[in-house]
């Protein structure tokens, strides 16, 4: 991955199952795919009630967008960006 972003080239982990990941994996990443539950197992937040508040831990970590997706039809897009304001 490391070799990957310091080449511009874009990032993407959809890490299923969810297994917990090295910090520097986070770190630079394009996009983060995950479920709700994979969303809560690697943010640390059980039983969230705001995504807002589970893709903050994401966002700090280094990632720059994350999907989660809720089942159904349904998915959260949260960029970085909306959240540094």
């Amino acid at each position: 991955m490391k070799v990957a972003r310091d080449k511009g080239v874009e990032t993407i982990i959809n890490p299923a199952p969810a297994i917990p990941l090295p910090k520097e994996a986070y770190s630079g990443l394009g996009h983060l795919i995950v479920n709700e539950t994979e969303a809560s197992i690697l943010s640390g937040i059980e039983n969230p009630t705001s995504w807002d508040k589970v893709a903050a831990v994401f966002v700090a970590r280094g990632v720059k967008n994350i999907i989660i997706t809720l089942g159904g039809d349904v998915c959260v897009l949260i960029l970085s960006i909306a959240l540094l304001f």
